[in-house]
């Protein structure tokens, strides 16, 4: 159990000291890429983040809610690329409903008082991601995938080809 936690242990580290995600979408078949705030659900299942409902980001997320978001610690290793943490988290996104909305728009808001304005526009919508994998990236080339769903099997990421199994 020690390896599982380790890994998630360097997640939630670099979550809780990171503000800011790359959250990637796919416009019309193309990727896409957006600059954003972010905060991890107290259940550390999903991720929370706002947009306007006028934007693109939002529009590609309603065509496709399959979503990657990358946080990255570069800025506090002053870019040594040997020593940047990554992960990329996999997940779904969905606006968060009308009943879900205060308690959860209140907990992004106490790591990002400073979009308090726009969080509460009536054009804003609060997004959830729910966590279905991540892809851990350590001394430049280490890469473990990790299903978050369970949250009980670690393994790299780089597998070519699997040993066929014993019967």
């Amino acid at each position: 159990m020690r390896a599982v936690q380790q890994p998630l242990a360097q997640i939630h580290a670099l979550l809780e000291r990171q503000a800011l995600a790359v959250l990637a979408t796919r416009m019309r078949g193309r990727p896409y890429a957006s600059l954003l705030a972010f905060a991890v659900t107290p259940d550390r299942r999903a991720i929370l983040f706002v947009t306007r409902r006028a934007t693109t980001k939002y529009r590609n997320i309603v065509g496709e809610p399959r979503v990657a978001l990358l946080i990255d610690d570069r800025v506090d290793v002053g870019g040594e690329i040997g020593a940047v943490t990554a992960v990329t988290l996999l997940g779904t996104a969905a606006e968060v409903d009308a009943k879900s909305r205060p308690a959860l728009l209140e907990h992004l808001l106490q790591r990002h008082p400073q979009i308090a304005r726009f969080a509460r526009a009536p054009a804003t919508a609060l997004f959830r991601v729910a966590l279905r994998s991540a892809l851990l990236v350590t001394r430049f080339q280490q890469v473990q995938r990790i299903d978050l769903r369970r949250r009980a099997e670690i393994r790299p990421a780089l597998l070519v080809a699997r040993a066929p199994r014993r019967r």
